[in-house]
């Protein structure tokens, strides 16, 4: 099959990541698969082969999401892929639109996520919602049971469509000794050590995790992650 996965921006980040995953479990499997960005963010993916980009710089206002949206149908349509897989708010409903406008027949979408209920992202998750319900999308798959029961209220329709598949990462192929990794990043070696991985941002909260340290004079904090928190 010829496989599409859209996401909304370009960045080294966990869904990112996850989309890397699949494309390349799918390839493994004899699919052609491609990641298309709604647009380029950081230079993460700039030597990545299977990647392209539909703008190079972030749309603004609505124009800009309009601009973005048209090219995506564009590249949709000219790829003529069997299946588009998206990701994230944004990917979810420009994808499913882009994909609708090309013709694409098979659409599965991902939650990563619970349902917001204020601001853009909650009218994000509202069109969502419509989305799924009415069936604009065949498969909607969440990463745990806890983003599954976020979802408990939401109508049958669109709870039929959701399939689970928890994330995990690949093991790793050889075996680390603790004391070289943490002299290789200048850690402590005989101290409690919380490590956090993630997007260095105010909604990852990594904050919470250094408040905590005041009430645990033991434990040392490492953060691993790109961006500003």
């Amino acid at each position: 099959m010829k496989i599409v996965q859209v996401q909304t921006q370009a960045e080294a980040a966990g869904a990112q990541r996850i989309s890397d995953m699949v494309g390349e479990g799918l390839r493994a499997r004899g699919h052609e698969v491609r990641t298309v960005f709604m647009y380029r963010k950081t230079e993460a993916y700039d030597r990545d082969p299977n990647a392209d980009f539909v703008l190079t710089d972030r749309p603004r206002g609505l124009p800009g999401q309009i601009r973005a949206t048209v090219g995506l149908a564009r590249y949709l349509r000219a790829a003529r892929p069997d299946a588009v897989i998206t990701y994230q708010h944004y990917g979810n409903i420009f994808g499913t639109i882009g994909a609708r406008l090309a013709g694409v027949r098979h659409i599965v979408a991902n939650q990563s996520g619970a349902p917001q209920s204020m601001g853009v992202m909650g009218l994000l998750s509202q069109i969502d919602k419509l989305m799924g319900t009415v069936g604009l999308y065949q498969a909607n798959v969440v990463n745990s049971g806890w983003t599954q029961a976020q979802f408990d209220r939401y109508p049958r329709s669109y709870r039929r469509r959701m399939r689970r598949i928890d994330h995990g990462v690949p093991a790793p192929g050889e075996e680390f000794d603790k004391a070289a990794a943490r002299a290789a990043f200048g850690l402590p070696q005989d101290v409690w050590l919380a490590v956090s991985s993630g997007r260095l941002t105010r909604m990852k909260n990594q904050i919470a995790l250094v408040g905590a340290l005041d009430r645990l004079p033991d434990v040392h904090v490492a953060l691993a992650g790109a961006g500003t928190p």
